[in-house]
């Protein structure tokens, strides 16, 4: 089982001159990813126990870590001014 992670952030001279705004962005998203990465610490440490119980990885599981952290990579671009389009709050 094999899965990329792909990243594509386009560069771009011009930007909005409220880029310095974004932080406040999180004023809303901070409660989101606190309440999402305290369920991914379950997750994770429920995902230890499979795996040292069956041996092997749960597909599910590992997808739902996966998703947090490319939520996360997400936001930590848009805040670092990598990019300019800003993430949803809920990623899909």
């Amino acid at each position: 089982m094999s899965s990329t992670l792909h990243f594509d952030a386009t560069y771009s001279k011009r930007i909005s001159r409220l880029f310095f705004l974004r932080p406040l962005w999180m004023l809303i998203e901070m409660w989101v990813l606190m309440t999402w990465g305290f369920l991914v610490c379950v997750i994770r440490f429920l995902h230890f126990f499979y795996m040292i119980v069956l041996g092997r990885r749960s597909k599910a599981l590992w997808e739902m870590q996966l998703r947090f952290l490319r939520h996360v990579s997400l936001w930590k671009a848009y805040m670092c001014a990598i990019t300019d389009k800003r993430p949803k709050f809920i990623e899909e």
